[in-house]
């Protein structure tokens, strides 16, 4: 127990040095690049402050700050609207692979229910699936259903609202998840 709260507390250290840290972003029409600025001098003076190997601090960081975690939740959070002009009843296909942990795809189904000055109401039905590889089986798969209003101008989300069910398999175990998401930009 002892251990776990040290662990704990460290992590807690180690994240609260890295919040006042900034990402830089740039965003195309199709893709979006990110780089961590300062990242490595971050992990440096991260491991001597904590008296850690930087390897373990680079990978600590990797799952809260990284690259990978940076670019998949600016994909997912721009990923909502198209780039051209949407009435309401107007539907989509937009796919994506989220990478951060292990690559996940998601399959999103958008269709305008409403358009009210600047927002607009989507709903959206998302397939998700991830393979052990290049032909290979299926370990994670369900579905994601919801309601998400975005601003029409940014396409920058304002409130989102959805419940995700997925079946994660191992060799040993099957693992069925149920998750409600929901959050608004303040």
């Amino acid at each position: 127990r002892l251990e776990m709260k040290m662990y704990l507390q460290k992590m807690l250290g180690i994240l609260s040095d890295v919040m006042r840290d900034s990402f830089r972003v740039t965003i195309y029409p199709h893709r979006i690049e990110t780089d961590v600025n300062g990242y490595d001098s971050l992990v440096w003076k991260v491991s001597k402050k904590y008296s850690m190997d930087r390897r373990d601090v680079r990978s600590i960081l990797a799952l809260h700050v990284g690259n990978y975690l940076v670019k998949d939740l600016l994909t997912e959070m721009f990923s909502f609207l198209p780039s051209k002009p949407i009435k309401t009843g107007d539907n989509w296909v937009r796919n994506f692979v989220l990478v951060q942990k292990a690559p996940v795809k998601y399959s999103n189904m958008f269709v305008v229910k409403e358009i009210k000055d600047d927002i607009v109401t989507l709903q959206v039905e998302t397939v998700i699936s991830a393979k052990t590889g290049e032909g290979g089986s299926v370990y994670e798969a369900g579905k994601r259903t919801g309601t998400i209003l975005v601003h029409r101008t940014s396409g920058i989300p304002i409130s989102w609202n959805s419940t995700e069910k997925t079946i994660y398999k191992t060799n040993y175990d099957t693992l069925i998840r149920s998750q409600t998401i929901t959050g608004r930009r303040s």
